[in-house]
């Protein structure tokens, strides 16, 4: 799984959601140096955290099964465009390439590949500042746009994407989860976002199909450590979600 390059990576000392009200907190036991004193449960109870290990993160790590058919040999670029056909007698889409005078107007496509079930095409676009994942219904076109890459939970029910890094103004920092509805006619529908600035997520796994496994580091710590964390500077959580 790849995490979008980025200049920075930052945590904080307290796990924060966006649009919380009413925080209860639990305490965490044997986390690192930069540990967390508490964890916050999210208010609309969609996420229940809970503490985690570096050894059952390298153990979803090892168990984790990519699901995107990387198919790039079949759909390649040419002359700077991407073409996708669609099912049935529509319009192909195509994604193309800009490179104007103006550096900052560029624009880069890549294909990365297919999901069968949800039927899902995945772009890559990179632009002057920030990059950002397509998800394109293969049948109807219809086209969702995430952070960055997307990671399915194992029964395809649930995708988890994470902020495209920390360090430029403005940009997010957490992660989005998606709902998968596959009732005939894939549509995905974006159900939270968390974007906080306490603390950064470096990297994570679906355990199984509800749970998450994250690393992190507290924005504080990655400060200290001008954006170079050691391990002594990372923790690991879960996250049940609760649906």
């Amino acid at each position: 799984m790849n995490i979008y390059k980025s200049a920075a990576l930052a945590f904080a000392a307290l796990f924060s959601f966006s649009c919380q009200k009413d925080k209860e907190t639990q305490p965490v036991a044997d986390q690192p140096t930069a540990s967390l004193n508490a964890i916050t449960k999210d208010s609309l109870k969609l996420f229940v955290p809970y503490p985690a290990t570096k050894q059952d993160f390298i153990k979803a790590e090892k168990a984790f099964k990519d699901i995107i058919v990387a198919d790039t040999q079949a759909i390649r670029k040419v002359n700077g465009e991407i073409v996708l056909p669609l099912s049935g007698n529509k319009p192909t889409m195509v994604f193309k390439d800009q490179h104007p005078e103006n550096d900052d107007e560029i624009s880069e496509y890549s294909y990365t590949g297919h999901v069968d079930n949800p039927n899902l095409y995945i772009v890559e676009g990179a632009f002057w500042e920030w990059h950002e994942t397509y998800l394109i219904n293969r049948a109807t076109g219809k086209t969702d746009t995430l952070w960055s890459a997307p990671v399915f939970s194992p029964d395809k029910k649930l995708i988890v994407n994470l902020s495209p890094g920390y360090g430029l103004e403005g940009d997010p920092n957490g992660f989005e989860l998606w709902q998968v509805k596959n009732d005939g006619n894939t549509a995905i529908n974006r159900i939270k976002i968390v974007d906080q600035q306490e603390w950064i997520p470096l990297n994570f796994f679906w355990e199984d199909n509800r749970t998450l496994i994250f690393k992190a580091v507290t924005v504080d710590a990655f400060m200290k450590v001008n954006g170079e964390p050691k391990d002594k500077d990372i923790y690991y959580f879960r996250m049940k979600v609760a649906r």
